[in-house]
């Protein structure tokens, strides 16, 4: 849909200003932050978790000595008066229901879908089946390297400075795992293009992380096999699933057929 790529746009210049707001902690940066998140929040309401993340940063990157919570609640107020200007001035206007919007949207899609006899739990369908199609296999494996990678690095430090030096890594998953505990309430209502808030974080975590990488630095020729590998499985997939979108279907051959005979 085409929203969706605003939606990841307004996504990402979030966490740009957030991840700005981590390296240079002022409150002028805070407050700027506040704009982009709520604007991704306007343009979908599935990017509601960045409400929380927004809130979550400012007691993850402020120093303690220098916290006002003057300006966390400034920044609040600024992030709900744009996402009420902007995302819905029916509703500011009293033209038009949030409620009803809110419920159709959280409620009534998970319902259509309760009947569905997937034969497995819907998370774990959308977790082994799903996201791979959605985001291609290649993308999910080099994720899961990062993830073990990740791991990996900072367990193998002392606890305090694993914790300073990943913080952007620590950061992006926690804003992924709340993203997608979001798109659990409403279970296979999620798949689809609900599916693509994670996207960001999925390749934002593999960039950081692959940066980080320390054994394979003297092993460039196995990196770039690896993303070689990843780069073709994904342009397959993604040939074979627009190829689908681009032939005639079974229905358009036969009323031709029909028509022919």
């Amino acid at each position: 849909f085409k929203y969706d790529i605003a939606l990841i746009f307004w996504i990402i210049l979030s966490l740009l200003f957030l991840l700005r707001f981590a390296k240079n902690p002022s409150n002028k940066n805070f407050l700027l932050a506040s704009v982009p998140s709520s604007l991704a929040v306007a343009v979908k309401i599935s990017a509601i978790p960045i409400f929380i993340i927004y809130i979550f940063s400012y007691f993850m990157f402020s120093s303690s000595r220098k916290k006002n919570f003057k300006y966390l609640f400034i920044g609040i107020f600024v992030f709900v008066f744009i996402l009420l200007l902007s995302g819905f001035p029916d509703t500011l206007f009293g033209k038009g229901n949030i409620f009803h919007y809110l419920y159709n949207n959280i409620i009534d899609s998970r319902q259509v879908l309760s009947n569905i006899n997937l034969n497995v739990n819907p998370i774990f369908y959308l977790l082994i089946r799903h996201y791979p199609l959605m985001f291609g296999h290649g993308l999910i494996f080099i994720f899961v390297v990062s993830i073990i990678v990740l791991i990996h690095n900072f367990f193998k430090k002392d606890l305090r400075k694993s914790l300073e030096q990943y913080k952007t890594e620590l950061f992006l998953l926690v804003c992924l795992v709340m993203f997608y505990l979001s798109l659990l309430t409403i279970k296979l209502a999620s798949a689809g293009n609900r599916s693509l808030v994670l996207l960001p974080f999925l390749t934002l975590i593999i960039g950081v992380v692959f940066k980080k990488i320390q054994p394979f630095r003297g092993s460039k020729i196995l990196v770039t096999y690896l993303i070689a590998i990843v780069i073709i499985t994904q342009m397959c997939e993604s040939f074979f699933w627009t190829h689908m979108k681009i032939v005639k279907s079974p229905q358009e051959n036969s009323s031709e057929w029909i028509k022919n005979n």
